[in-house]
């Protein structure tokens, strides 16, 4: 970390993907909180995560779309829920996947986004907090989302196969798309809000027996 030193000690290494989880895939939620608990039980001072860009094809972390962006599939639904951006029956009504030891990444990538588009009908871009979010990471959070946008419009093929004048980054053609493509934008930015906020709270916040 840029300027601060880090005190010795000891920690677990644990993919967020890997905690509990009745969707699927393990998220930035309760369980993440009570993996923090357990930390402080066994005096553990660090919690060693593997990267958590959004991944593509293969679902290898360490295969990610972005440097900065943060994976939809790490949102805590239930939150969501929470938040009145989702009903518990909406969450359920989708297959997640039958066993609990292993990531049914084709039922996520078939359902996630799905589950996520309905919260987005529901959320208010004007929300301060999501502006101010859009606004702090310009430089890179616009871009990308115009750029998921381009690759889902383009059936999710890697950008080389794209058509040769959005490839060479044709001002004309990019304008045109994103106004073709500004939902599908505009969700990629808060699929990221949600990410970025749940580990920002993660981080920040008391563990779960500090609130209780």
């Amino acid at each position: 970390m840029e300027g601060q030193e880090v005190a010795r000690g000891s920690g677990i290494l644990l993919a967020v993907s890997s905690l509990p989880s009745e969707y699927g895939i393990g998220t930035l939620g309760d369980a993440a909180f009570h993996f923090v608990d357990l930390l402080v039980d066994l005096k553990q001072k660090y919690w060693q995560v593997l990267p958590v860009g959004p991944t593509s094809f293969g679902d290898s972390p360490y295969q990610s779309l972005s440097a900065f962006a943060g994976n939809p599939y790490l949102i805590d639904l239930d939150q969501l829920a929470r938040e009145k951006l989702l009903t518990p029956e909406e969450i359920r009504s989708h297959y997640w996947g039958t066993q609990k030891s292993a990531i049914d990444y084709a039922a996520l990538f078939e359902n996630r986004t799905l589950v996520l588009q309905k919260a987005f009908g529901r959320f208010d871009e004007h929300e301060p907090e999501f502006q101010q979010f859009v606004e702090e990471n310009r430089d890179w959070v616009e871009d990308y989302g115009l750029y998921m946008a381009l690759k889902v419009s383009n059936g999710n093929q890697n950008w080389q196969n794209w058509p040769e004048n959005i490839q060479k980054n044709n001002r004309l053609r990019l304008q045109s798309a994103e106004k073709r493509c500004i939902i599908t934008s505009c969700f990629g930015c808060f699929a990221n809000t949600s990410s970025s906020s749940s580990g920002e709270n993660l981080g920040n916040m008391p563990t779960a027996k500090e609130s209780s």
